[in-house]
């Protein structure tokens, strides 16, 4: 069985476990490792048929320096080399073509996009992912629409069911710091709304005040997401993924969020998915008025993950791998 790596950048968790769940598939047709950082991995539930490869830190990104390293292959190629790894598939990171395996990247927006990082390590990089004709993955909604790529839907399948309107999520991401004026206007809200909603809060905006109420502290566990009918969420990749999986509707909010928060929420708002506002508080108004929440499913949304199965098979049949 073919050997496959699968690196994930350590920003977060959406990276992370879009990397275990794309593994947890691809583990039927090929022997998977998953390259990232071990702390956070063992965070997560994880078929045991996949094998993890620790990056410590060298997959880790710097939010507030906005910078990542950018030579991160040469610290974790000889981890790959004895692994007997013959495919590599990225998530988020270009400097994948820099181990010289067959490959391929996803990823909606990279770092140095968004922060507009420019050096002749990134052009080399993407130089070499031209000459290379590597294949880049993004999603068919949330893609950066200047770019012409491979489009692909999300992993799995909706799971459709009765939608009670009863349990509402608030969550902001993991790498996220508490605001104060944020904090206030949930306070606000929950005083007005607590009978209506069963509210799951991100452990952040969480105080004792709420232990007795129906107020919980989000786990962000299966068990958990199978719960939520409506999402108020910073638009992060990861969060948007278990939106779609479990048929919740999310209302999104990019005020002072960096270039793909803002399109991923106007590319809901777009698709007809969920909406889109500026400012937090617009969020929290339209649960508190609005009663009936539509989704607008399409098939091209899902099953992304046979999309990647057919250009790694592709890759297999034409011989550019030796087992």
């Amino acid at each position: 069985m073919i050997k496959l790596g699968i690196i994930a950048c350590s920003n977060g968790m959406g990276h992370i476990s879009r990397s275990i769940k794309l593994a947890s598939y691809l583990c039927k047709y090929y022997s998977v490792h998953i390259i990232t950082n071990k702390k956070k991995f063992n965070k997560l539930n994880v078929n045991k048929k996949i094998k993890l490869i620790d990056s410590k830190k060298a997959l880790n990104v710097n939010l507030k320096k906005k910078k990542y390293d950018q030579n991160w292959p040469e610290k974790i190629k000889r981890k790959i080399k004895k692994a007997n790894i013959k495919i590599l598939i990225s998530d988020n990171l270009p400097e994948v073509v820099n181990l010289n395996l067959k490959c391929l990247i996803i990823s909606n927006f990279f770092w140095h996009e968004l922060w507009n990082i420019q050096n002749n390590e990134i052009q080399k990089t993407i130089l070499k992912i031209k000459n290379n004709k590597v294949n880049i993955f993004r999603n068919v909604i949330f893609k950066n629409k200047k770019d012409k790529f491979i489009y692909f839907g999300f992993l799995g399948k909706p799971r459709k069911r009765v939608r009670h309107k009863k349990n509402l999520l608030i969550s902001f991401g993991s790498e996220d710091k508490t605001n104060k004026d944020i904090s206030e206007q949930i306070k606000e809200f929950i005083k007005s709304n607590r009978k209506k909603y069963n509210i799951y809060l991100d452990k952040n905006y969480f105080n004792k005040d709420y232990l007795k109420k129906n107020i919980y502290i989000a786990n962000y566990t299966e068990n958990m997401f199978k719960k939520i009918d409506i999402a108020i969420i910073k638009p992060g990749f990861g969060i948007l993924q278990k939106c779609f999986e479990h048929d919740i509707y999310a209302i999104t909010f990019f005020e002072g969020l960096n270039y793909e928060f803002k399109a991923n929420s106007k590319n809901l708002k777009k698709s007809k998915l969920g909406l889109s506002f500026k400012k937090f508080q617009k969020c929290l108004e339209v649960v508190k008025d609005k009663k009936i929440f539509k989704i607008n499913y399409k098939n091209k949304y899902f099953s992304g993950e046979i999309q990647i199965l057919k250009y790694l098979k592709q890759i297999s049949n034409n011989h550019l791998i030796s087992n």
